[in-house]
């Protein structure tokens, strides 16, 4: 009996365990609606606070996972809950959440193709994370900004804004010891390389970004960064 006790708890773990993000979604979903309802209704400022604070954790954690699904269905919905969420707590959310926001806007306007308007919402969220030391947060910003222009540029100009803001992002990244985000901001160098048939230079290029991944300690994260490589 011991051991069909233990097969049945190991069948339950995966199964559970395969539907974390369904269960975490359908969690967020009704965290938003008793904070959305607290503010129709005018709830107290006590009610609607813990509520609001609740949303704004969950919506930023899951739209990052969209962002990396790059799931326009999703990304969208927890963008506007964070916002309404940051405009409920007023004056009493930090800068970082602040810039979390701003970013999950950004990146939710670009998989809407809304190019024009992400460029606008990642410079603003680089001046804010600037003014606040928010070096990672800053990076995030640039490297958003740089992968915009490689889907919207229209002109050498903007191939320069996308150059700069990439060589920048993976400086900061640098700087702030995130190896991953260092070479994810070096891999948008290569759409230039490519574009322009610069194959050689590509291959330099990505080698030493292997070698940087290579020197990591993350080997799921390799092979996440590594895969566009080949």
């Amino acid at each position: 009996r011991a051991d069909l006790h233990e097969a049945y708890a190991r069948e339950l773990e995966r199964t559970v365990g395969d539907r974390r993000e369904e269960f975490a979604e359908i969690l967020a979903y009704h965290t938003e609606r008793a904070f959305s309802l607290s503010v129709e209704v005018r709830s107290p400022r006590a009610v609607v606070e813990p509520r609001a604070r609740a949303v704004l954790e969950s919506a930023l954690a899951l739209g990052e996972r969209a962002r990396h699904r790059q799931d326009l269905a999703l990304i969208r919905p927890h963008a506007a809950a964070a916002a309404a969420a940051l405009a409920a707590l007023g004056g009493r959310v930090s800068p970082e959440e602040r810039v979390q926001v701003a970013l999950l806007e950004a990146d939710a306007q670009v998989l809407a193709a809304e190019y024009r308007e992400a460029i606008t919402a990642y410079e603003e969220a680089i001046a804010l994370a600037r003014r606040h030391g928010l070096v990672r947060l800053e990076a995030r910003a640039h490297l958003g900004l740089a992968r915009t222009y490689v889907w919207s540029a229209a002109d050498a100009t903007e191939l320069a804004a996308m150059d700069s803001h990439a060589a920048e992002a993976e400086r900061l990244f640098r700087e702030s010891g995130d190896v991953a985000g260092e070479v994810e901001a070096g891999l948008v160098s290569l759409e230039r390389l490519w574009g322009e048939g610069k194959l050689d230079a590509l291959l330099v290029r990505g080698g030493a970004l292997h070698e940087r991944v290579r020197q990591g300690n993350d080997p799921v994260g390799q092979l996440f960064l590594c895969a566009p490589l080949y």
